[in-house]
């Protein structure tokens, strides 16, 4: 059960849990993980203090391990520690590499990043083009813009660990040339953060590569099962039970819980986006239908038989 040990931190998470509203959702999350060894929870406990009972003061230390320790700079000479022996299991090390994964990268987020703002009208046509044709620019005629773009995206990303869903889980999105594919995926793929909160579109970069693509870069070791301590707090993200082989998404597209089901998800480690990797642009446009609340319900009744802690979780 995971930081049972540490009781000062545990009751707050319990108490915070107990609560209603998001964070008591990440706070369930802590309750429900069940992937973690022993020295990991050791090395997250340092950056906890005892009297961090305010959301917020967890929150920031929970920021602070993770740019200690799992948003590496890639000019710093080690791995995020998702992809090191402290979390061996979670390791996919049995994964087919001829197949494709797919990723949706919020492309307001890529061109802040990159000082891109004035060749962003430049770039967005050469991405439409893409996106229409099916096909990259070749190597013999490659666009300099989105050249240069994804070279400088590639130099300001860090290391950190990259959720990526299946291509074959999520194709059929794409059939009848599907105008609203962005929306499904984003609900498909539990990416509840993509959401329009100013009246303003979101603009999407879905990008395909496959398993020997991740290979390249690192050889062993650089596929796991996401947990709690991998990313930022999220309340669109569900702790996966320790019989699991694969993460499972919260599957926003579902209105009922007799049509709920999830995909799967995994983390992988770096890899330099290229050309070659984009699939389709796209906008989202709306946020999802269905409350947060109403889908982590049906993700736990479909999952309760399997998840060990699930008694710890009590609300008020």
């Amino acid at each position: 059960m995971a930081f049972k040990e540490y009781k000062n931190f545990y009751n707050n998470l319990k108490n915070i849990a107990s609560l209603s509203g998001s964070d008591s959702f990440i706070a369930e999350n802590f309750i429900l993980e069940e992937r973690l060894q022993k020295k990991r929870e050791e090395v997250y406990s340092e950056f906890i203090k005892d009297d961090s009972e305010k959301f917020g003061d967890w929150q920031f230390e929970h920021e602070n391990y993770l740019h200690r320790k799992i948003y590496i700079e890639q000019n710093k000479n080690k791995r995020p520690e998702t992809f090191t022996k402290i979390n061996y299991i979670n390791f996919l090390n049995q994964i087919d590499k001829n197949q494709y994964l797919v990723r949706l990268e919020n492309l307001n987020g890529a061109i802040s990043l990159t000082d891109f703002k004035d060749e962003e009208a430049e770039l967005f046509n050469i991405l439409n083009k893409i996106s229409e044709t099916g096909k990259p620019p070749s190597e013999n005629n490659r666009e300099k813009t989105l050249h240069d773009f994804l070279n400088s995206w590639n130099l300001k990303r860090d290391k950190r660990p990259i959720f990526a869903g299946f291509w074959g889980e999520i194709k059929n999105i794409f059939d009848n040339q599907n105008k609203n594919w962005a929306n499904l995926l984003r609900d498909r793929l539990g990416l509840g953060h993509y959401a329009p909160e100013t009246g303003e579109n979101i603009p999407v970069l879905l990008l395909r590569y496959r398993v020997s693509e991740v290979l390249s870069y690192q050889k062993k070791n650089g596929f796991s099962i996401p947990t709690v301590l991998d990313s930022g707090f999220s309340e669109f993200f569900f702790p996966t039970s320790s019989s699991s082989e694969e993460g499972q998404t919260l599957n926003l597209s579902a209105t009922k819980e007799s049509a709920y089901y999830f995909n799967k998800e995994i983390l992988h480690s770096f890899i330099e986006y290229k050309d070659t990797h984009i699939y389709r642009i796209g906008e989202i446009d709306s946020s999802s239908a269905e409350k947060c609340e109403n889908i982590r319900g049906f993700h736990l009744n479909l999952l309760k038989n399997g998840l060990k802690n699930i008694n710890e979780i009590n609300k008020k």
